[in-house]
C-alpha cells in the first residue's frame, strides 16, 4: 500500500514537472515568436527610416562609405545599416550609380535582415526644356510649346505664341501672362545642379581657337570622329579654355560634349548656323562655365552644308540641309543668356538669366526626363520598386 503511495506520488510529480517545463517551453517559443515579429517590425521599419534618410541626404556620396557599417537604436532594438557601390565600390566617382542597402535589426537575441536597391533619380530641371534659376523674358515672336521653369520671374510680352506649361516659385508683379500658357507654382525651387566639370574636362581633348585678342571656330565638326584641328576624342568631348578671351564660334556643329571654361567675363558669341545635339556617349552638348559672362546665340534655321562646305552630319557627303539649334542638354552657367535668330530648343537648355527673343520656339521634348547623366541627377537615393527582399 505505501508503495503503491509512493508510486502514485512520483508519478504525479513527475507529470506536473514536465507540465509545467512544457508550459515553460510554451512560453518561450510564444517569446520568441512575439520577438520575431517585433523584430520583423524593427528592420521594417529601419529600412524605411534609412531610406527616408538618403531620399534628404544630398551629402550622402561623400559622408559615407561604400561597405562600411553605421548602427543606431531604434525603441528597444539596435539598427545596423550599410549601404554598399556593387559595381566599383566608389560613391564619388560617378552619381549616376545605383548602390544596395542593408537593414539589419536585432532585438532580444534575434535578427531580422533586409536588402533594398536604391538609385538617385534625374535632376528636375532636366522635366522642363528651358529652366531658369532667375527669370526668363520672352519675345512676341517666341512660340513656347514646352515646359519652361523661371525660378524668379516670367516676363512674356502680349503675342507671344505659348501652348507650353510654365512653373514658377515666385511670380513677379510685373508678370503678364500670355493666354494659352498653363502656369503652376512649386513649393519648393530644385538646386543648381553639380556638375562635376573637372571629370568631363579629364576625359575631354583641348581645343585651342585662333586668334591672338579674340578666340574664333568656324566651320568646324566635333563628334568621336571629328576634331577641330586635333585628334578626334573618341568619346566626342572637346574643352576650350578661353584664356581670359571673348570667344565666337561661327558654323558649328556638336555631336558629343563641348565644354567652355574661363572667359574671363568675355561674351561667348554663337553665330551662322549652330547645332548641339547629343554623342554616341550619351552626355550633355554643351557646357558653360562663365559665371560673369553673357553668352549670345544668334544662328539661322538651318545648316546647309553645301554652304558652309563641311560634313555636319558626317555621312559623307556635303549636300544635306539640317535643322539649327539645341537638341540635348545645354548648360550654361552665366550671367545671361540671350537666344535669337531662328533657334529651335528642343532639349533642355538649363541657366540662369535668360532672355529669349526674334522667331525661337521652344519644343515639348522630353527625352531627357527620365536620363540619368553625370552631374544631372538630384544627388539622392530613392528605392527602386519591388526590389525590397528579406535576407534569410
Amino acid at each position: 500500500m505505501y508503495l503503491m503511495t509512493f508510486m502514485t506520488g512520483t508519478l504525479i510529480m513527475g507529470s506536473a514537472t514536465a507540465l509545467v517545463s512544457m508550459q515553460m517551453a510554451q512560453r518561450r517559443i510564444t517569446r520568441n515568436i512575439a520577438d520575431a515579429v517585433q523584430t520583423e517590425y524593427y528592420a521594417q521599419a529601419g529600412l524605411e527610416w534609412e531610406t527616408n534618410n538618403l531620399s534628404n541626404q544630398p551629402t550622402w556620396r561623400t559622408s559615407r562609405t561604400s561597405g562600411a557599417s553605421t548602427s543606431t537604436s531604434l525603441g528597444d532594438a539596435q539598427i545596423t545599416t550599410t549601404l554598399t557601390d556593387t559595381i566599383d565600390g566608389d560613391f564619388t566617382d560617378d552619381d549616376t550609380q545605383p548602390a544596395l542597402l542593408t537593414v539589419t535589426a536585432t532585438y532580444n537575441g534575434s535578427s531580422v535582415t533586409y536588402t533594398s536597391n536604391v538609385t538617385p533619380e534625374p535632376h528636375e530641371a532636366l522635366e522642363h526644356n528651358v529652366h531658369s534659376f532667375n527669370s526668363i523674358d520672352m519675345g512676341q515672336t517666341v512660340t513656347i510649346e514646352g515646359h519652361i521653369y523661371a525660378e524668379g520671374g516670367l516676363f512674356a510680352l502680349a503675342g507671344t505664341n505659348a501652348t507650353g506649361t510654365a512653373k514658377f516659385t515666385a511670380l513677379d508683379t510685373a508678370t503678364v501672362l500670355t493666354p494659352g500658357l498653363t502656369v503652376r507654382r512649386i513649393k519648393k525651387s530644385p538646386p543648381q545642379p553639380i556638375v562635376g566639370l573637372s571629370d568631363y574636362i579629364a576625359m575631354a581633348t583641348s581645343v585651342t581657337p585662333n586668334g591672338s585678342t579674340e578666340y574664333i571656330i568656324d566651320s568646324a565638326v566635333f563628334s568621336a570622329t571629328n576634331g577641330w584641328k586635333t585628334t578626334a576624342n573618341p568619346d566626342g568631348i572637346y574643352h576650350i579654355d578661353c584664356a581670359g578671351k571673348k570667344l565666337t564660334l561661327n558654323n558649328i556643329v556638336v555631336q558629343g560634349t563641348l565644354i567652355i571654361t574661363n572667359t574671363g567675363g568675355n561674351e561667348i558669341h554663337i553665330t551662322g548656323y549652330g547645332r548641339f545635339g547629343q554623342g554616341a556617349g550619351g552626355l550633355p552638348a554643351l557646357l558653360i562655365d562663365a559665371p560673369t559672362s553673357t553668352v549670345k546665340v544668334d544662328i539661322q534655321s538651318a545648316i546647309d552644308e553645301t554652304q558652309i562646305s563641311i560634313d555636319a552630319n558626317e555621312d559623307g557627303d556635303q549636300l544635306d540641309v539640317l535643322e539649327s539649334g539645341f537638341f540635348d542638354i545645354a548648360w550654361m552657367n552665366t550671367s545671361l543668356v540671350e537666344i535669337g535668330g531662328v533657334t529651335v530648343i528642343d532639349g533642355s537648355l538649363i541657366t540662369n538669366d535668360i532672355i529669349l527673343r526674334g522667331t525661337t520656339v521652344v519644343r515639348n521634348n522630353t527625352a531627357q526626363d527620365d536620363s540619368l547623366i553625370p552631374g544631372f541627377t538630384d544627388n539622392l537615393l530613392h528605392p527602386v520598386e519591388g526590389s525590397v527582399r528579406e535576407v534569410r
